[in-house]
């Protein structure tokens, strides 16, 4: 296929002292990425849930970094192509995405045993663990067909499911103030908000104007740090997730808002940054 002639094209020439920064190398690789791109379009479009579709271009252009940096290691002896981008380079990106989004990976026998303990009347409350929040997030009537389900899937052989965590906040809202905007967008009240010591009323604004550029996970960082004065460690309980995937979206954040707000904003409007 033309992907995988290419492909071993451009590693003949990436192997080579310098080779990868070639003209020819590089023109190789442009061409590889734009055959990538619908079939990564595709396979996101067939996996993500409709409140995701808005995070679609950014998954891509993640995806598409992932392909260019691992695209040395593919080996055409053992997968095609298409299928090692999509092992390969989708499915991390979008595991990684259901944890941003508050997705987590549940074994079903306590959580069989959890739903039994619910009919039985002995569910401990408050629940200490995931398991214990997603049994209690149920309705009475809805516990026995859940049960039903998880019985009926171990039995085929499922060990594990995903799950959404109910503790998880939007990625809008860390419980600071919000003012309705048009339609269904919301926009975070800067008036109602604690204010960042030593960040100007003009700077403030800006920063908060260019969140319209970020992923849902950069939002929730740059809201959380400069707005509403978390700390990382609080918005990683906060959101379920990792302090270092906190630092992580941090960082992404910086570099998208630097190509928005220019590259002396952090340096001359937010303090430590």
């Amino acid at each position: 296929m033309q992907s995988q002639r290419l492909v071993r094209q451009w590693q003949r020439l990436a192997v080579e002292p310098g080779g990868a920064q070639s003209l020819k190398a590089k023109t190789l690789l442009a061409g590889i990425l734009k055959l990538c791109e619908p079939l990564v379009r595709q396979f996101f479009l067939q996996m993500l849930a409709e409140d995701s579709l808005v995070e679609l271009d950014d998954l891509l252009n993640v995806t598409l970094s992932r392909v260019e940096n691992k695209l040395i290691t593919y080996d055409s002896s053992k997968s095609a192509f298409e299928s090692w981008v999509k092992y390969q380079c989708v499915r991390p990106i979008f595991k990684q995405h259901l944890e941003e989004i508050g997705y987590r990976t549940i074994k079903l026998e306590p959580y069989i045993a959890a739903l039994q303990s619910r009919l039985a009347g002995t569910f401990p409350s408050p629940p200490t663990n995931l398991i214990g929040r997603l049994v209690q997030g149920l309705e009475d009537s809805q516990v026995r067909p859940e049960l039903a389900k998880m019985r009926q899937m171990l039995g085929v052989g499922r060990k594990v499911i995903l799950r959404r965590d109910p503790r998880l906040v939007p990625a809008l809202s860390l419980n600071c103030p919000i003012r309705p905007g048009e339609g269904n967008e919301e926009y975070f009240d800067i008036a109602a908000a604690p204010r960042l010591a030593g960040m100007e009323e003009a700077c403030r604004q800006a920063l908060h104007e260019s969140l319209v550029h970020l992923t849902a996970g950069e939002r929730l960082v740059v809201l959380g740090l400069f707005f509403a004065n978390r700390s990382r460690k609080e918005l990683a309980e906060e959101a379920g997730i990792s302090t270092a995937r906190v630092s992580q979206l941090l960082q992404q954040a910086y570099k998208r808002l630097r190509e928005v707000l220019g590259p002396t904003f952090f340096r001359d409007c937010v303090p430590d940054s």
